[in-house]
């Protein structure tokens, strides 16, 4: 509490107001209400600097507007700085904790720890990747040992993502190619069995357009191709 008694005498006050939730802008982060010990409420602007770790100095204090929400709150027993959500630039949320390291010649507070509580790749649509890989009943088929591109008995090469690659061999869709952890970015190389029935070919289907979407980038749905 003696810490940002000082601050008020320092500082100048204002009534500037800012969205309830606090945010970072420009390498500041802006806390539109901080309440100390139940006694005071505080604006907070602090710079934020990295080196090694993230510290913030603050950089203006003052009151809040009145129809300013608390967005966190400092308690002086264990000189830690609550804000309970921070936007970034990027858009993900997080609630921090602050923890005073100096007081002088600047009021510095370190990142103590952060947690995320959402990130716009939250609502990000689901890929075809997301869309899991029944196990294989029936026996493997043979495959040729020669390289084509699509090989005598119908199986065929195909590059898919590391992870879903290793799920399609698991599953016993595919087997990895004997190249695949010889070359650098070949790592989701398969060669993917011939299907047998029409059960056998909707699983290749679904991990041939799961190649496409690899190799070209493109997020396009097996289901709507059936």
């Amino acid at each position: 509490m003696i810490v940002f008694l000082a601050i008020v005498l320092a500082l100048n006050f204002s009534q500037s107001a800012h969205a309830e939730r606090s945010r970072v802008e420009s390498g500041y982060l802006i806390i539109p209400r901080i309440d100390v010990d139940d006694f005071r409420a505080f604006e907070l602007i602090l710079r934020i600097e990295f080196n090694g770790e993230y510290l913030f100095v603050l950089e203006h204090a003052s009151d809040p507007a009145q129809d300013t929400t608390s967005s966190g709150s400092y308690d002086s027993n264990s000189q830690t700085l609550v804000v309970d959500e921070i936007e970034l630039e990027t858009g993900e949320l997080y609630s921090v904790t602050l923890e005073l390291v100096s007081q002088s010649p600047d009021i510095v507070f370190r990142l103590k720890g952060a947690e995320l509580n959402y990130s716009p790749s939250d609502l990000s649509e689901p890929t075809t990747e997301d869309v899991p890989l029944p196990k294989r009943t029936s026996p493997r088929p043979e495959t040729t040992s020669n390289v084509p591109h699509i090989h005598p008995d119908g199986s065929l090469h195909a590059s898919l993502a590391p992870n879903r690659a290793r799920e399609a061999v698991q599953a016993g869709w595919a087997i990895s190619h004997p190249w695949a952890d010889q070359r650098e970015g070949w790592e989701g190389l398969v060669l993917l069995y011939t299907p047998r029935s029409m059960e056998d070919l909707d699983v290749i289907f679904q991990l041939i357009v799961d190649s496409y979407n690899f190799v070209t980038g493109q997020n396009i749905q097996a289901a709507d191709y059936n």
